[in-house]
């Protein structure tokens, strides 16, 4: 974990620990390497942030998962003013982490379990509520389970809302992360998922292309050869003639 020690302008300055889920340990560091850990999990998009409720002495806090020297997960907690509408287990923790953090007589091995806590519940939770990627696209979690339900429901209708639900987020919040993890609106991606699919199907004899369309969630056939042809340069079934001349 990683938390400022005041609130400067710059507030990736100040103290940071580092959770080491192996040995179960928390390391402590300051300043230039706080910024180094904050840039490289920003680089690598595996920084999310969660808010909790703001009390005298708190400050942000920066959690640095890691099972080795490189954190391989950031959890950035912000603290805010008033009072959060989310009241899951998972902003419970962070305030209680918070404190651990800056209490010189607080167990590591409580501060570690809770920290431990807070990932599990945050990767866990069907609505994990506040957490976001930093920068805008979706977090690690969130991507995995988001393509991992779309590839199970490939030939069944596939909504933005319901995919957005996955991760907590409104259909436009998610369209936006969506767009900035993957750099294709969400509608497109499905139908290139599709297309894929239908590339492997292809490929199997006796199977026309009308089965073929509905098995990958392309509602009629046209629909089918136009998505095709667009993303593949030529029709499905010339697509399958090049594929069975190229295997004889």
């Amino acid at each position: 974990m990683y938390a400022t020690t005041g609130l400067p302008s710059d507030s990736t300055t100040g103290l940071g620990i580092q959770i080491d889920k192996a040995r179960r340990r928390a390391t402590f560091a300051r300043g230039d390497s706080v910024r180094r850990v904050l840039a490289s999990l920003r680089a690598r998009r595996t920084l999310v942030t969660l808010p909790y409720v703001e009390a005298p002495g708190l400050v942000p806090l920066l959690i640095a998962y890691a099972t080795g020297d490189e954190p391989e997960l950031g959890i950035f907690l912000a603290p805010t003013s008033g009072r959060i509408v989310d009241d899951s287990v998972t902003t419970h923790l962070c305030g209680v982490i918070a404190r651990l953090a800056l209490e010189r007589g607080a167990s590591e091995v409580v501060l570690v379990e809770a920290a431990l806590a807070l990932r599990a519940a945050y990767g866990d939770m069907p609505h994990p509520g506040p957490l976001r990627r930093s920068g805008g696209g979706l977090a690690a979690w969130q991507d995995e389970r988001v393509r991992s339900y779309i590839d199970d429901q490939l030939e069944h209708p596939i909504t933005t809302a319901d995919v957005a639900a996955l991760c907590n987020l409104s259909s436009s919040q998610f369209t936006r992360a969506f767009r900035e993890t993957h750099g294709l609106p969400p509608r497109q991606w499905i139908i290139r998922r599709r297309v894929q699919r239908a590339q492997s199907l292809l490929a199997v004899a006796g199977l026309s292309l009308c089965d073929i369309a509905l098995a990958c969630g392309f509602g009629e056939q046209t629909h089918f050869t136009r998505s095709f042809t667009r993303l593949m340069g030529q029709s499905p079934g010339a697509w399958r003639r090049r594929l069975l001349l190229a295997d004889g």
